[in-house]
């Protein structure tokens, strides 16, 4: 079993204008997305929206059944605006970098 987490941000000076290239400050919180991979038939369960796609499809030869828990970031429907996807992704590519070719996904991030 893998487990992995990653913590949630807080962008304290330039949230959007980091969007147009300068650069912003952000801190950590200490609220995590926690990845679990067990070995097995591959699944995956994950309640965080959709951004990890792009690391699953850079992981298609990873075995095992994948569960991505943000549930820290929110309080029932209330989402807390603490970069609950960005964690996930982080959290779930941690938990599958010896399936990932991480030069080719940061090709496709850019």
């Amino acid at each position: 079993m893998i487990t992995a987490s990653a913590p949630g941000k807080l962008v304290l000076m330039g949230e959007y204008a980091v969007l147009l290239g300068h650069p912003a400050i952000v801190a950590a919180v200490d609220v995590r997305a926690v990845c679990t991979r067990v070995g097995g038939p591959q699944s995956i369960t994950r309640d965080d929206g959709g951004l990890v796609d792009a690391v699953l499809a850079e992981a298609g030869d990873a075995d095992g059944t994948i569960d991505v828990d943000t549930g820290a970031f929110r309080s029932g429907n209330e989402k807390y605006g603490l970069g609950s996807s960005a964690a996930a992704c982080v959290s779930l590519l941690r938990a599958l970098l010896p399936h990932i070719d991480v030069d080719e996904l940061h090709l496709r991030a850019q």
